[in-house]
This record gives C-alpha cells, sequence and structure tokens, in this order.
C-alpha cells in the first residue's frame, strides 16, 4: 500500500455536484472551514490545513473530537472525513454541524456517514484500503475540494506523483538518504520527529506511522516550540532511548535556519544522537508529501525488522468492540 502512494495520489476525483456547491459557498462566503476526523482519516485534513496557512485568509482548524468548537456556526463549511462512514467521533461531530445549520461535505467510502448527506455534499473514496494508507488518496480529494473552497488556484497532482517517484528512487539508492538508514538507527529505540511549519504534521504523521505498523513508541514535536519544552529534557535522551529526527526543508528563512543549528548544537552537548532528513521536494506541497512517502517507508520497514504484522491493528479493534459493548 505504501508502494502505490503516488498512484493512490491520482485515484478518484471530486464530483462536479460538489465543486459547484463549493463554489455556491465561496461567493457567498464564510467565517471558516473546520476539518473532521480522527486517526488515518484526521491527516490528511491536518496536512491540508498546514499548507493551506500561507495562502488563504479564510480560517482552517482542525477537531479530533465529539463535538465542534461553539465558534463554529452556519457561517462555517465542515468537512466530515470518516474513511469507513461510521466513526463514532466524527459521526457525532456531524451531527453537531448538522445540528448548527453549518454546510458540509463529506469525504467516505459508506456506511453511516453516506447514508446522512445528500449527492451535491459527498466525495466518495476507493473501498478497501487501511484508512492510514489511503492519505493520499484522502487528500488528493480533501485538497482539491479545500483549494476550490477559498478560491485557490487548482494544482497539477500528475506532477507531483512523478515527482514522489523519482524522489523514492533516488533515496532507495540513498541520494540523498534511505530509509533503511534512518530505520537502522531505530531499532530499540524511541524516534522523536520534529517538523517545521508545514511539515509539523508530517512529524505527527510518522509518530502515527510507526506507532500503528510498526507497533513501536514513538513521539513527535515542532519547531519553534521545541525549543521551549523538549530541548531541556535532551541530556536525558540518550539514556531513554530517544532519537530526535528532524525534518528539514529548504523553505527554511535564515532565522528557522539558524534555530535548528543551535537546537541540534545544544542538544548534541547533551549527549543526544541527533538524525536529519533533508527536504525531498522543491516547494512545500511536494517536500510534504515526499516526507510524508519517505516516513511512511521507515515505519513499515521497522515493522520488518521488529517482526510484526504492519496491516493489523488489533488494540484499536479490540477497544472498539469494549466501547460497542462486545466485551
Amino acid at each position: 500500500m505504501v508502494e502505490i502512494f503516488p498512484e493512490l495520489l491520482l485515484r478518484g476525483s471530486v464530483n462536479q455536484d460538489v465543486l459547484e456547491r463549493a463554489d455556491m459557498i465561496r461567493e457567498r462566503g464564510m467565517q471558516g472551514i473546520c476539518l473532521v476526523g480522527m486517526g488515518g482519516s484526521s491527516i490528511a485534513g491536518e496536512v491540508s490545513r498546514a499548507l493551506l496557512q500561507g495562502e488563504t485568509e479564510i480560517p482552517v482548524i482542525s477537531v479530533r473530537d465529539y463535538r465542534l468548537p461553539q465558534a463554529v456556526n452556519r457561517e462555517w463549511t465542515v468537512l466530515v472525513v470518516s474513511y469507513s462512514g461510521n466513526t463514532e467521533e466524527t459521526l457525532s461531530a456531524f451531527d453537531d454541524a448538522r445540528r448548527r445549520g453549518a454546510e458540509i461535505f463529506a469525504v467516505t467510502t459508506g456506511g453511516r456517514l453516506a447514508e446522512l448527506v445528500h449527492q451535491d455534499e459527498i466525495i466518495r473514496l476507493s473501498s478497501g484500503l487501511q484508512p492510514r494508507a489511503a492519505l493520499p488518496h484522502m487528500f488528493s480529494l480533501e485538497y482539491t475540494l479545500l483549494r476550490r473552497l477559498t478560491g485557490l488556484p487548482e494544482v497539477d497532482l500528475s506532477d507531483v506523483a512523478a515527482h514522489l517517484k523519482r524522489a523514492r528512487e533516488a533515496w532507495r539508492d540513498g541520494k540523498p538518504i534511505s530509509p533503511q538508514s534512518i530505520t537502522s538507527a531505530l531499532i530499540d529505540k524511541i524516534p522523536l520527529f520534529v517538523g517545521w511549519r508545514h511539515l509539523a504534521p508530517v512529524a505527527y504523521r510518522a509518530k502515527c506511522q510507526v506507532n500503528e505498523n510498526a507497533k513501536a513508541p514513538a513521539l513527535y514535536s515542532e519547531i519553534p516550540e521545541f525549543d521551549h519544552n523538549e530541548i531541556e529534557a535532551s541530556g536525558r535522551y540518550s539514556a531513554s532511548r530517544i532519537v530526535p529526527i528532524f525534518l528539514r526543508s529548504h523553505l527554511e528563512d535564515e532565522r528557522v535556519a539558524l534555530r535548528i543549528r543551535a537546537t541540534t548544537e545544544v542538544m548534541r552537548e547533551e549527549g543526544a544522537d541527533i538524525v536529519e532528513i533533508p527536504s525531498l521536494g522543491h516547494d512545500s506541497l511536494t517536500e510534504t508529501l515526499a516526507a510524508i512517502l519517505f516516513c511512511d517507508e521507515v515505519s513499515v520497514d521497522l515493522a520488518d525488522r521488529l517482526g510484526v504484522d504492519a496491516t493489523i491493528v488489533r488494540r484499536i479493534e479490540r477497544l472498539k468492540r469494549i466501547l460497542a459493548g462486545e466485551g
């Protein structure tokens, strides 16, 4: 599933009814956009939100809960994402949005959510994928809709997919770095992924992928917030088997680049082993998606080395059974 990441980026499209409704909402005006989702169904929204922050004046927030923030009202647009269409928290937030009279779009394969929306409110996903593996598929559709809602020009994702294929071939040859070299540094260690701006949700995604695919603990943070908290604990990183992994961007301005150099210098003085993943793209979009794909490969390789099945999430399934009253 990770192998077909670039192809999934091009799978499906947003139907014309949805796009026309998005145009109508944009022309009428809205106070903000609220993205709702859980787990693998939420990360596409987090990535989209980070990419849009520098391009639109419309506030875009994300929610991973049963209820929406009180500020969300009929002047807002709510984008509800649930791969299965049956996610408990997401359905609750959907009901909350409907009660408040907000405009709603749903991204799903079906389930209960599909039964609750109209034709011009739903974007259908391909079924049969793990929700976390469906990220590029969900992202492409969600990002397309969000750009339409905010009046931003369309992007050619076929060019992005082609870049991902070229970048993957290069890093599999160790240029500029290979996923396997990162995995080697993580055996019996706890990765702490750190990202800046559009790479902050990538750091979060990487943590989640190590958790779900490799069944291993992982952490994440972001710059510059990292320098106000986690850095103070770096003297115990080595003893605690924590390996900081910085996701670098060629878009870093001079101040941010200096901050990261200073951060890693302080941490090395404290005995921490630092790993850096260099920029893998030429703009924020390709850099983000290439970093996600790279870290996905790290998580799967780590799962292989630890001898675990990356596709099984038995603890999550067990939790769902308990919540459903099935014991």
